[in-house]
């Protein structure tokens, strides 16, 4: 999988046994990580942008509240607290007073008024979707506190603030185009880390710990505890010699046979994680012929074997669940509690073709009205265990 190594640094940091005592915290010290944007790298610290590099948004900027997709779980994070109006059409944030802006300036109010403001004017900088599912306004209801009023009760909207990563006004306010503005290089923002001016390459960048940053840790400082992080950029085909080199603490890629090529090198220190939030799909255009056709799609997902696919493709992970994340389980209807609801059957696939008025050709493919199943696959260039899945969709498939 893609996020084979990749561990959310900051909450690594925060989740330390609050066993140890402050004298027995280790500090100092910078990771090598070689993040998700390959080759040539270009300084684009813009959280609006999709191009922007992986420091971005979370280790420079922040959001009121963490939402954790494995477990369901929220953790308070710019605002201290939050809660419901009983009729559970408005929600209310109340922001941490202690909170600073890298260059000194106060996290105040008016910041998260002007970010969630901008989404408002103009859809792309609505990085959530959050007025997309039915916010009406957004106000200050005290000098510490805002609140989001919604046309209806849907109370799942909680984790979109996970997503909206809070700016200065005073700085991007003076800014004519948000969306594509590449003045940015060097970010003020609340986060744990700050870029180090001068730092950037082509090849690599440096963030150090923001030494004023307002979570603190047992020891008294603020975290993290490490100094900072190096970024370097590499590739698919080097990350896997390269990691056993040690020339990269973290990664995260995928690494074909990864136990012989990593953990073997160093056992005791060359460990990896496979995380079940990194879902490959199969997707299809439903509304374009043929795959509007829910017995094409059913057809498709009964010649797929997601355990081939997954044992060929991705070394040591396993087929999703149907849910997709462990903190959706818990809704899921009975029957399908440990079962993907299709199982691979290649023959009722064609069972079901034929039902719906498809058959064979003297190519091989199945075709209905002079019109071929037969379609391209794409990928993105590079990524080979996701051009080695498709390879074996198309085996699967057109057998």
């Amino acid at each position: 999988m893609k996020k084979t190594l990749l561990f959310s640094l900051l909450i690594v940091c925060l989740i330390l046994s609050s066993t140890l005592m402050a004298e027995d915290i280790k500090r100092g010290g910078y990771v090598k990580m070689t993040p998700m944007k390959q080759g040539v790298l270009v300084q684009n610290f813009n959280p609006f942008s999709p191009n922007a590099l992986e420091a971005t948004v979370g280790l420079f900027y922040e959001t009121m509240i963490y939402y954790n997709p494995m477990t369901g779980v929220i953790t308070p994070w710019l605002a201290e607290s939050y809660q419901w109006a009983d009729d559970l059409l408005s929600l209310t944030f109340t922001l941490r007073d202690d909170v600073y802006w890298n260059d000194g300036t106060p996290f105040t109010i008016a910041d998260v008024l002007f970010t969630v403001n901008l989404g408002k004017e103009n859809q792309a900088l609505d990085y959530s979707g959050i007025w997309n599912q039915g916010l009406e306004k957004v106000e200050a209801s005290a000098y510490n506190q805002v609140t989001f009023h919604f046309k209806e009760v849907n109370t799942t909207l909680i984790e979109y603030f996970s997503s909206i990563f809070i700016i200065p006004a005073h700085i991007w306010s003076k800014v004519d185009d948000p969306l594509t503005w590449t003045g940015n290089t060097n970010p003020v923002g609340t986060g744990p880390f700050v870029y180090r001016d001068g730092s950037f390459t082509e090849l690599s960048y440096i963030v150090d710990s923001n030494p004023n940053y307002w979570q603190i840790a047992e020891d008294g400082k603020p975290l993290p505890y490490i100094a900072g992080i190096e970024y370097i950029s590499t590739t698919n085909e080097q990350v896997g010699f390269k990691l056993a080199n040690d020339e990269y603490d973290w990664a995260g890629y995928f690494v074909a046979n990864i136990d012989e090529v990593y953990v073997k090198s160093d056992p005791e220190h060359h460990k990896y994680w496979l995380p079940a939030g990194n879902l490959v799909f199969l997707n299809l255009n439903n509304l374009k012929e043929p795959f509007d056709d829910p017995e094409v799609r059913r057809a498709i997902a009964y010649a797929m074997d997601p355990e081939e696919i997954t044992r060929i493709m991705a070394s040591g992970a396993v087929p999703a669940h149907i849910a997709g994340l462990q903190a959706q389980f818990e809704y899921l209807a009975e029957p399908f509690e440990d079962e993907y609801g299709v199982e691979y059957d290649p023959d009722y696939a064609t069972i079901i073709l034929e039902d719906a008025g498809y058959k064979m050709n003297n190519r091989g493919i199945y075709e209905k009205d002079g019109v071929e199943l037969s379609f391209k696959l794409y990928t993105p260039t590079g990524w080979t265990d996701w051009v080695t899945g498709c390879e074996v969709i198309s085996s699967q498939a057109y057998p």
